[in-house]
């Protein structure tokens, strides 16, 4: 069996690595992603790090996003398209995988399409509330969507359709014994999270008021590696009091995201389908800023759930400045409990099970 796993979304991918490699170790992995973190940008991207450190092999694909509307600024990913699908069937047609595993997005989509051609079965999982361009065109070529709910599943109008449930790291539900971050028992944690890529839009709404949060929290800032050298001058400028309690990394690796999660009293980042999902099954309270360009406004969607379910604040990006974004933390605060207890009510239905539910449709394809 030898299983290629490819597409945009690197955590549901890393936790379904771990789910095979406890069950079927035999299994040969071969990740399909970006070398590069973004485009021009020479840093290599998080999970091309991460699957090397698993000593996991890595085919590196260059390929463009798939975009609606032509502009000056699109033209050069639109003309990486062909090169994406000619690396896509080469390997493909070279290393002949049992199965493609895809997490959706520009990245999967020409190496499901190589995959068709060959009579490669893939399957794709869809994590978000409306799924996007790239999943939507996977659809037709995919031998099996997975998607979390039945809500999802007739957005594909029933077709190869699955129900398996949010794919969530089984790391997140173990208790870490040795503290990972030195936190003062008597400071709250602000866990302030970009993704993987972090978000230089977030960023400068915090950098403003570090000092006045540092007041009242420790705060973890995972800030991107674009943004890392500004975020450290930052701490630079602040006294050795306050420097003792901000944390910065570009990015954070499995333990101490799980430990940062875990231990937050306010989650505050993105609303992407992991972070969302993460946060609803650890019972937190979260003020969410969505992306305001994600596809078919995916990311309010998302955090819009949570809100309405009372365990979460929403700060849309065109409204927010750093005095709002300070304002609304103490709206949260002032009212803490009560997220609380809205935030455990909802934890109680998440299901754990989507990473055994998905890999169970991998094993069906075995040899």
């Amino acid at each position: 069996m030898k299983l290629f796993i490819t597409g945009g979304h690197l955590i549901p991918a890393l936790a379904v690595i771990e789910e095979i490699q406890t069950r079927y170790p035999s299994w040969e992995i071969v990740f399909v992603g970006r070398k590069f973190a973004m485009e021009g940008d020479r840093n290599v991207s998080e999970e091309y790090r991460v699957i090397h450190a698993k000593n996991l092999r890595f085919l590196s694909l260059t390929t463009g996003r798939l975009v609606r509307f032509v502009s000056l600024s699109t033209l050069l990913p639109m003309i990486k398209l062909p090169i994406g699908f000619i690396q896509a069937f080469y390997y493909c047609f070279k290393e002949r995988p049992t199965v493609i595993a895809s997490f959706g997005g520009y990245v999967a989509l020409p190496i499901v399409i190589a995959g068709w051609f060959f009579h490669i079965p893939s399957v794709t999982h869809e994590q978000t509330l409306v799924p996007g361009l790239a999943n939507r065109i996977i659809s037709f070529f995919a031998s099996t969507i997975c998607v979390n709910s039945e809500s999802v599943a007739r957005l594909f109008k029933g077709k190869k359709t699955v129900t398996t449930g949010m794919i969530i790291r089984k790391s997140l539900f173990k208790k870490l014994h040795n503290p990972v971050f030195s936190i003062p028992e008597n400071l709250p944690l602000l866990y302030i999270t970009g993704g993987s890529t972090g978000s230089k839009s977030v960023n400068e709404l915090v950098y403003p008021i570090v000092p006045k949060l540092l007041r009242k929290y420790y705060i973890i800032h995972q800030v991107g590696q674009r943004s890392q050298h500004k975020a450290l001058d930052i701490r630079q400028g602040l006294s050795p009091e306050e420097k003792k309690r901000y944390t910065v990394l570009p990015y954070l690796d499995e333990e101490k995201h799980v430990w940062a999660i875990q231990h937050a009293h306010i989650v505050i980042g993105r609303s992407g389908a992991n972070i969302t999902a993460e946060v609803e099954a650890l019972s937190k309270v979260a003020l969410f800023i969505p992306l305001p360009w994600s596809s078919y406004n995916e990311q309010f969607l998302n955090a819009k759930r949570l809100t309405d379910a009372g365990s979460s604040i929403i700060l849309e990006q065109k409204n927010a400045d750093s005095q709002k974004f300070l304002h609304v933390i103490q709206q949260i605060e002032n009212s803490y409990p009560i997220f609380q207890d809205h935030a455990r009510t909802i934890s109680k239905h998440v299901s754990h099970d989507g990473v055994q539910n998905f890999v169970f449709q991998l094993s069906s394809f075995a040899i």
